[in-house]
């Protein structure tokens, strides 16, 4: 196997998920893609990362958006 970088391998349009979006609408968007997480912008800049596990938690336990 040849040495792969992040750019021969990742997903492109980067589609992204805004700050302000609800969990909802990010699992909703996740699912469509088939993606297992998403960068989080704000006016355009990288604020965090959120993933399938972390909706999951969302939904499972609603306290956990709390402790965050």
């Amino acid at each position: 196997m040849r040495d792969l970088t992040a750019r021969d391998i990742m997903t492109r349009p980067v589609n992204s998920a805004l700050q302000n979006a609800s969990a909802r609408d990010i699992a909703l968007q996740m699912l469509s893609g088939a993606y297992s997480g998403m960068p989080v912008t704000e006016r355009g800049y990288l604020v965090g990362i959120i993933a399938r596990s972390d909706i999951l938690k969302s939904f499972v336990e609603p306290e956990f958006m709390s402790h965050k």
